[in-house]
């Protein structure tokens, strides 16, 4: 199935790294099953405050002001496409895209 998923995105990977990507689904299949039998009765509430700071840690808090700087003028960019991120196997330009749809749309 990795090698199919792989296939419709248009990349390729050897025998060996497409064994390592099943072993890590494998693995991560695992750690989903086991979260998934934790029994959580419907007495336990949604989680609807998190605080990342451990318990114990001192934060300086200091009074003041903030100066918030201009926000300059922006425009779009002239040329578009020269701003598209380049990824293997997928079309550089609006046009080849354009292109493609045309060919699976016949």
């Amino acid at each position: 199935m990795v090698r199919i998923a792989a296939e419709v995105a248009g990349l390729e990977f050897t025998s060996e790294e497409l064994e390592i990507m099943v072993s890590g689904l494998n693995k991560n299949l695992k750690l989903y099953e086991e979260i998934r039998n934790i029994h959580l009765d419907n007495s336990v509430p949604p989680l609807l405050y998190f605080n990342p700071v451990i318990p114990g840690t001192k934060i300086e808090r200091v009074v003041g002001s903030i100066t918030l700087s201009k926000i300059p003028k922006l425009s779009p960019p002239t040329n578009i496409e020269a701003h598209y991120m380049e990824f293997p196997g997928v079309p550089k330009t609006l046009s080849q895209r354009r292109d493609i749809k045309r060919t699976l749309s016949h």
